[in-house]
């Protein structure tokens, strides 16, 4: 605690500056095109909380959500997708899938 008045930078904004994932701990450099297929609960609060500016959310015939959106790279993206566990499947990138099962493999293999 200080008396001292906190000085804000000219130009500067804290939501532009969490935005651009500054306070995120990043995977790789950048963003990437996430596709994943959620369940319509988990999918639900995507519609009034979007992931990005881009997201796009789209019914499939099995009841499941579609979502396709911008993403940065991050623990933080990996570990809001883990925990919706079952309730989420990632079909991109290919990386991250592959991530994942790799992921779910190990927990099977711990649980047996």
């Amino acid at each position: 605690m200080t008396d001292d008045r906190a000085v804000t930078p000219r130009g500067f904004s804290i939501d532009a500056y969490i935005q651009q994932g500054e306070l995120a701990y990043p995977v790789s450099e950048g963003s990437i095109r996430l596709r994943v297929l959620l369940d319509s609960g988990a999918a639900l609060h995507l519609h009034e909380t979007p992931l990005s500016a881009d997201q796009v959310l789209t019914l499939q015939k099995d009841g499941r959500e579609l979502l396709q959106a911008t993403a940065l790279d991050t623990s933080e993206l990996r570990w809001w997708l883990l925990g919706l566990g079952s309730h989420v499947e990632v079909l991109e990138p290919k990386e991250l899938r592959r991530e994942f099962r790799g992921i779910v493999t190990r927990m099977m293999k711990l649980y047996r």
